[in-house]
């Protein structure tokens, strides 16, 4: 049994993997050439970022739904975590109770108090 076992481990050791080159009509310096002239002129105007990238084949749209969706979804989250107002209780001069409201909507109410738990409203 030993014998099988380490003649497998010695097998898997000597085999070579093979050297392969990157084989693609991909041409990096050509892309790379045509992202700078993009990125210099257009890069703000994101519609004519995508037309002047796919001037020349390279079709880099095909998850532009997706990244579109993704944006939209960015945004609404950057709104819905933003900090409408902020409400601090002072008692003795220590702070008691702090509620913190958010562009969703949501209102979180945090206590001094260790006994008292957070309360998070929607």
């Amino acid at each position: 049994m030993k014998y099988i076992i380490l003649t497998i481990i010695l097998a898997g050791c000597t085999t070579t993997v093979e050297d392969k080159e990157w084989k693609d009509i991909y041409d990096s310096e050509d892309w790379r050439k045509k992202f700078d002239d993009c990125r210099d002129f257009l890069y703000i105007d994101d519609n004519s970022w995508h037309w002047c990238m796919q001037s020349r084949g390279y079709d880099m749209t095909q998850y532009e739904k997706k990244v579109a969706n993704r944006k939209q979804e960015l945004e609404q989250e950057k709104k819905d975590n933003t900090v409408i107002a902020i409400d601090t209780r002072y008692s003795n001069g220590k702070w008691t109770e702090q509620t913190t409201w958010y562009g969703s909507g949501k209102k979180i109410t945090e206590f001094a108090d260790k006994r008292k738990k957070t309360v998070e409203d929607s």
